[in-house]
């Protein structure tokens, strides 16, 4: 700038005994403020547009991101702290100061993990909803199931993979899809009933909900519940149908259910910690039960 008549002028002479490079350099009068917008890859911003651009201090500039067909917006970063919505495609900024702001999009989503659900039924009756079948659903989805009974029959319970049921008892209930699942909609004949509930003479038994608590919280949530669930419900109808032939029966199956009643009501109606403080004490009894028999054998017949 040695042979520049004056350098703060924006009009000046240049004496030219050389080669030179040089620059005209400017500076955002008071109360203006400039706004430099980008943007990622899937979109553009469409107002006021890419690039910089100057504004009046304190004004609300509007500010407009567009998506590219496939891509959605995400959020707006940089400069944001005056951004009314920095997740709101269509928002402004308070032009404060001078900012830099890129607006940011998301890549296309691939294609959702599917589930298959394979659903049938016994005879009496069939699942409306979905139908039955083979059914496909993005992994983690809440789908709704409805079981209808025919004539002279009625629904029982659901079998199978019902780890995710909301209720295995009920005709219209969902199945959340973590996984392929294979059910079965169960129906019987008006009378049809398991060996609980017709040792208690009705479903809605105290004893028989703790024992469904059990069953839904412990039994059906792994293979080898499901499978012992699977089983009982199977062999049940012929031995329930014979307790209520014999009602006599009935005081005996019930004290047969108490352990497992018991062991069950301990399971569903207690903390991780007292279900601990109550198995070392079942176990303290059975070491004490088991030393007391071998000490009372070793004693000799005089003391039987």
């Amino acid at each position: 700038m040695s042979t520049v008549s004056n350098v703060t002028a924006a009009a000046a002479t240049i004496t030219m005994n050389d080669s030179y490079s040089i620059t005209a350099n400017f500076e955002l009068d008071d109360g203006w403020y400039s706004l430099a917008i980008s943007s990622t890859e899937g979109g553009s911003v469409t107002t006021p547009g890419e690039g910089i651009s100057v504004h009046a201090a304190n004004t609300t500039v509007d500010i407009v991101a567009e998506p590219n067909e496939g891509y959605q917006f995400l959020k707006w970063t940089g400069d944001v702290s005056t951004i009314a919505d920095i997740y709101a495609a269509s928002t402004n900024i308070s032009m404060n100061a001078s900012y830099s702001i890129t607006a940011t999009f998301l890549t296309p989503h691939p294609e959702p993990v599917m589930a298959t659900l394979t659903i049938s039924s016994t005879e009496g009756g069939s699942v409306i909803t979905p139908g039955e079948g083979l059914f496909s659903y993005p992994l983690g989805t809440e789908v709704s199931l409805v079981a209808e009974a025919a004539s002279d029959y009625r629904f029982i319970y659901w079998s199978g993979d019902v780890s995710t049921f909301a209720d295995i008892d009920d005709a219209s209930t969902t199945i959340i899809m973590n996984g392929d699942y294979s059910i079965t909609a169960n129906f019987g004949k008006p009378g049809f009933c398991f060996i609980a509930t017709a040792a208690y003479g009705t479903p809605m038994a105290e004893e028989i909900g703790i024992l469904r608590k059990f069953r839904d919280e412990y039994l059906v949530t792994n293979p080898i519940g499901a499978a012992l669930v699977e089983l009982y419900y199977r062999t049940s109808p012929p031995i329930a149908q014979f307790i209520t032939e014999h009602p006599s029966l009935k005081p005996i199956v019930r004290a047969g259910l108490l352990p497992a009643i018991a062991m069950s009501a301990v399971a569903v109606n207690t903390t991780v910690n007292e279900r601990t403080i109550v198995a070392v004490l079942l176990v303290l009894v059975s070491v004490a039960l088991i030393i007391w028999a071998i000490r009372r054998r070793g004693r000799g017949p005089e003391y039987s």
